[in-house]
């Protein structure tokens, strides 16, 4: 089921990258400074402050995860982010994945850890580790420029 929801949100994220990049010339996944740094995906489960069917503005710690991953979206080094549980439409999440740009693992985690979702206890670091996409119609444009084509 995780795994599903992940390639649907893939796939279309692909779908809409190819569109921005046909519409400006520009890959929208490499973000305003296409930096060569490597991909890390990080799993996130709920924490014990999570309130089940409560909206993200009504979780402890919401608004300020929802303004987070806004800023790392605008400076790039969020490239795709998002619940995943068993059932959304009434709110129920497991916990998010996220895949971001960063230059090593230790800033990775970091990034991850500085989230205030996770200060507050809506959230915890379930892992955070290097991801290296090699298969799949988003593998060639996500890839580091060292891994080649």
């Amino acid at each position: 089921m995780i795994l599903a929801m992940l390639l649907a949100l893939l796939v279309e994220t692909a779908a809409s990258s190819d569109r921005a990049q046909a519409e400006t010339g520009r890959d929208s996944l490499r973000g305003p400074a296409a930096a060569p740094e490597s991909l890390y995906v990080a799993l996130l489960e709920t924490g014990p402050a999570y309130v089940r069917g409560g909206s993200l503005q009504q979780q402890p710690g919401g608004a300020g995860h929802s303004a987070y991953m806004r800023s790392l979206t605008l400076s790039g080094v969020l490239v795709l982010g998002g619940p995943y549980g068993d059932d959304p439409e009434r709110r129920v999440f497991s916990g998010a994945i996220l895949l971001l740009r960063a230059p090593s693992l230790e800033e990775a985690r970091r990034v991850v850890g500085a989230d205030p979702g996770i200060a507050s206890g809506l959230m915890r670091v379930a892992a955070v580790s290097r991801w290296i996409p090699a298969a799949g119609t988003l593998a060639r444009g996500l890839r580091h420029p060292a891994e080649g084509r």
